[in-house]
């Protein structure tokens, strides 16, 4: 007779290698990723030189405006702005329900759980 604890053990030792699997996909994925993106549009291969001109001016343009240096009181003016507190939460409340199910829900219809 098997005991029921063997069972759970089993099926926790499953639940880790799907763990694991994905876990190793996602980062042989990554590691592939890295040498295909480009890292500017100078160095972009699927770009003409028309196009990279134009989206290099375009960055020129949206930087006139940004701070070139880096200041302690820009993250002071983040933590107390309640806008960034308010979409702090806003993600967390999407993200926590979204994760809680794409990752419990397989490992029900697969009968691991």
């Amino acid at each position: 007779m098997v005991s029921p604890l063997y069972n759970e053990q089993r099926a926790r030792l499953n639940v880790d290698r799907i763990f694991i699997i994905e876990g190793c996909i996602s980062m042989a994925f990554a590691i592939g990723l890295y040498f295909f993106i480009a890292d500017s549009p100078q160095t972009a291969s699927f770009l003409t030189p028309a196009e990279k001109a134009i989206v290099i001016a375009r960055l020129e343009e949206d930087n006139e405006h940004m701070p070139t240096g880096f200041k302690t009181r820009y993250i002071w003016q983040a933590v107390k702005s309640p806008l960034v507190w308010l979409m702090m939460f806003m993600e967390f409340g999407s993200l926590i329900s979204v994760y809680a199910y794409s990752t419990v829900c397989p490992l029900h219809t697969l009968g691991y759980m």
